[in-house]
């Protein structure tokens, strides 16, 4: 980790370890980019996102649409 911040601020590993704050170098240790494996999302964690944004956590699914089409057959058989 050193020799990467080393690299990163141009500072030596010398003067990092002898004239840095440790709280300065947890912080800047906090705030380094990270990087996470891309993997595709499928529509379930794409559902799952949606529902945790709206709050829907828990609570039971509400109906989902019916194609227009299939409505209208379904109403004109009824008649």
């Amino acid at each position: 980790m050193i020799g990467q911040l080393a690299m990163e601020t141009g500072w030596t590993p010398r003067y990092i370890l002898n004239r840095v704050n440790v709280v300065m170098l947890s912080l800047m240790a906090a705030d380094a980019p990270h990087y996470e494996e891309d993997r595709p999302k499928t529509a379930a964690d794409y559902i799952r996102e949606m529902q945790e944004r709206e709050g829907q956590d828990g609570q039971p699914q509400k109906p989902q649409g019916v194609d227009p089409m299939t409505y209208f057959n379904e109403m004109a058989a009824r008649d």
